[in-house]
C-alpha cells in the first residue's frame, strides 16, 4: 500500500497539503536521527497549550 493510499494521508492531500512522508520509526525515530526539529508548539493553534496551574 502506498503511503498516499493510506486514509489519514489521503484526506491530508485532498486539504492540500503537498509534501507527506511516512516515519518509518516514527517521531521518536527521527528525532533520536539528530536531524534538526522545530519546535512551532508555541506558534500553533492546533497543538493544546497546558492549563494554568497544570504545567509540568
Amino acid at each position: 500500500m502506498a503511503i498516499v493510499d493510506r486514509p489519514a494521508a489521503r484526506d491530508l492531500k485532498s486539504m492540500g497539503c503537498a509534501h507527506l512522508a511516512h516515519l518509518a520509526l516514527g517521531s521518536r525515530g527521527f528525532a533520536k536521527s539528530g536531524v534538526a526539529i522545530e519546535d512551532f508548539a508555541s506558534q500553533s493553534r492546533w497543538v493544546g497549550k497546558p492549563k494554568e496551574g497544570n504545567e509540568s
